[in-house]
């Protein structure tokens, strides 16, 4: 007969005892390393010792255009406003961690560890960054239980993609050390996705490094770039001369400064924008967050202010079409219809403009007529669309306008009905009929 559930799970404590012991073996036999590491703190921890230097930065200083001491100003509807999310109107920057990672790997998984994790903090009337190092995989558990300990007084956090990828990074190596992140559920601003919301239709790239030369007018000399940090690291563990990662604290700490500098820039954006001094693509951008947020009129009010700058065609087409969909749902008419028609007469490739002027004087105005007019446009564009580029979607759309002109056709054939009169339509568009 096999083993009860109670035999198993003795046997089970028993292997998992034995287990722990070896654990605990290999951990006194562990060979001593000697450390030399200047400027950093040693402290003891049940773990073994973990290593960290703190370098305070006066607010009074300028990084780039922005000056620091302005960050214990920024009220908290700008953190709900980047993050989205109107839980971070109770995050006091006070009690919040300003997090960066560098690591063995990009690529992130139980083999990539965090030997370096810088965090900054308010302290009196200095922002202060506190660098935890790795010197050796050995000296990973100590690191991770100050950490551990150290952010337990905290309530917030910000980071730039941490909650795709330090957090996760963070959270697995704790896991791997058989510890628990005390730091449970803080306010947790990333500033990557209010970033990318605000200024990637103006710039592009929205890294950290080029939103410094491009937001914060902030330009990093000598700097090493991130995917050489790795290498960096592996180098110091073979020949532990720590002048070469110099350069990699450097970039650690001007990530975290630039953090901080970043969220006073997104306040005096929101202020300028207020005022109407931001270009035309920004205030694109805001009109899409606050149409997220549910704020239609304080969206309409952003696109009709990029409506007023140069744009491109293809950007002016894009932001009549929010504004157009806005006022749809508002059913504001007076305002739509005239948008829509400029929209048409101005389209290149796009019909989008002229469906909407068909269903509204299909079901609204009942101007069958002209709806038809619409849909045959329309139909036009998608012929012409088919010559100019490669359409997948050609056979799609045809398909559909034909089907809503038959539609119309059989209510025009109705109503003619009704009065006697008679009518020709084509079903083919103008452009093949020769007219």
């Amino acid at each position: 007969m096999g083993m009860d559930i109670r035999a198993k799970l003795a046997l089970l404590k028993k292997e998992v005892a034995k287990v722990d012991k070896r654990h605990e073996k290999r951990k006194k036999k562990r060979k001593k390393i000697e450390i030399s590491l200047p400027d950093f703190i040693e402290e003891e921890t049940p773990l073994g010792v973990a290593y960290y230097r703190e370098t305070p930065w006066i607010l009074s200083t300028m990084h780039g255009d922005i000056k620091l001491s302005e960050l214990l100003e920024v009220p908290q509807e700008i953190f709900s406003f980047m993050e989205q999310d109107d839980n971070l109107l109770n995050m006091d920057l006070k009690h919040t961690l300003f997090l960066d990672t560098e690591t063995t790997g990009l690529a992130g998984g139980t083999g990539t560890v965090a030997f370096l994790i810088g965090v900054g903090f308010i302290r009196d009337d200095s922002f202060i960054i506190r660098q935890y190092f790795v010197p050796d995989y050995a000296y990973e558990p100590a690191m991770l239980y100050h950490l551990d300990k150290f952010s337990s007084d905290f309530s917030g956090m910000v980071t730039f993609n941490g909650k795709s990828y330090d957090i996760p990074l963070i959270m697995t190596r704790m896991s791997m050390n058989r510890l628990k992140w005390r730091l449970k559920d803080p306010f947790h601003l990333d500033l990557l996705h209010g970033s990318r919301r605000l200024w990637k239709k103006t710039y592009g790239s929205c890294a950290l490094t080029s939103l410094e030369s491009t937001v914060l007018r902030f330009y990093r000399e000598d700097d090493i770039p991130g995917f050489l940090i790795p290498d960096m690291y592996f180098q110091y563990l073979r020949n532990k001369d720590f002048m070469p990662m110099e350069k990699v604290m450097q970039h650690n700490l001007y990530d975290i400064i630039s953090m901080a500098a970043l969220i006073i820039r997104v306040w005096s954006h929101l202020e300028m924008a207020n005022a109407g001094q931001v270009c035309g693509p920004e205030f694109y951008s805001l009109g899409r967050i606050y149409e997220k947020k549910g704020e239609p009129e304080r969206a309409l009010e952003f696109y009709e202010k990029a409506l007023r700058e140069r744009l491109t065609h293809s950007f002016n087409m894009a932001v009549k079409h929010r504004v157009s969909l806005i006022l749809k749902r508002k059913k504001d008419y007076n305002r739509l219809i005239p948008m829509w028609e400029e929209m048409a007469k101005e389209a290149e490739l796009d019909i989008y403009a002229h469906i909407e002027l068909a269903k509204y004087h299909e079901h609204t105005s009942k101007d069958i007529t002209r709806a038809i007019q619409y849909i045959e446009n329309a139909s036009e564009i998608v012929i012409r669309k088919r010559t100019l580029v490669t359409s997948k979607t050609y056979y799609k759309e045809m398909e559909q306008l034909n089907h809503r002109k038959k539609r119309l056709k059989g209510k025009l054939e109705k109503g003619n009905m009704k009065t006697g009169k008679s009518f020709i339509i084509s079903s083919y568009p103008s452009c093949l009929r020769g007219e």
